[in-house]
């Protein structure tokens, strides 16, 4: 924005910055008296804020004044800064002032600039949130199937380990073992790095879930994943139910939860 600004379409003006120059006064100093004048007469700053470029770019505030109330601020000032704005305003009155047409012409033309600048701006932003769309899209593609190994295996809320259940029929997590595989319900694990697996005739009842940690050998430093037998809500429940027959020691096995049917082979 020029020191001298159009203000509808009509009148000239000048900014806090163009009196500050013109009285040799600092251009906040300006501004703060600019604030005070249009707080007591009650006009409000808004409909006279503007902005001006500075030496290094930047918009910096500053206020657009008719002939009338940049009078009345610098009637405050003393003589030599009076007559400097007074002879600024018999300068500005004595130029032809642009037609209309003239002007607006020139608004126009800033107004296409600042248009094609915003264009080329959201153009720029639309192709890098495009790309990091497709980057998201990749890196979602790629944890997904882990997600889900998760979600399947290492979420271990609603799973329950022996000691849980143990604490609900009176025996200790180890006892609850030894009776389980007592009863052919589970067995040791045949994998290198798995504690408990379930016996066949439990197998696909919802029972358990295995809970998988990764971690390394001791020994060789390798790699290694230790599998937990953890016991889902149906399996608990139907652990706490037959807690009774879980201690009985005459008993050889248990018998399948209800409602579910023995596949054969199993």
């Amino acid at each position: 924005m020029n020191e001298i600004t159009k203000i509808n379409n009509s009148a000239i003006a000048m900014t806090t910055k163009e009196i500050a120059d013109l009285t040799d006064k600092r251009h906040d100093n300006v501004i703060a008296d600019t604030e005070k004048m249009l707080n007591e007469l009650e006009v409000g700053l808004l409909k006279f804020q503007g902005t001006y470029k500075s030496t290094q770019g930047k918009d910096v505030k500053c206020y657009i004044l008719p002939k009338d109330l940049t009078l009345t601020l610098v009637s405050g000032y003393n003589l030599k800064m009076r007559k400097a704005i007074i002879d600024r305003w018999t300068e500005l009155e004595d130029k032809k002032p642009l037609s209309i047409t003239e002007l607006s012409r020139l608004e126009i033309l800033e107004m296409a600039v600042e248009a094609e600048k915003k264009v080329i701006a959201l153009k720029e932003v639309k192709e890098v949130l495009e790309t990091n769309l497709i980057t998201v899209k990749e890196e979602i593609e790629t944890i997904k199937p882990m997600a889900e190994y998760g979600h399947n295996v290492f979420i271990s809320s609603n799973l329950y380990t022996v000691t849980n259940i143990g604490s609900m029929i009176g025996l200790s997590g180890r006892s609850v073992n030894y009776h389980l595989k007592r009863l052919n319900v589970i067995r040791k694990g045949t994998g290198r790095y798995t504690d408990w697996e379930l016996c066949a005739r439990y197998l696909k009842q919802g029972l358990v879930k295995y809970k998988e940690t990764p971690g390394l050998s001791s020994s060789t430093g390798e790699a290694i994943t230790h599998r937990a037998l953890r016991w889902t809500r149906k399996g608990h429940d139907w652990l706490v139910a037959n807690s009774e027959l879980v201690k009985d020691l005459t008993r050889k096995s248990l018998p399948l939860p209800k409602n579910e049917i023995i596949k054969r082979g199993a």
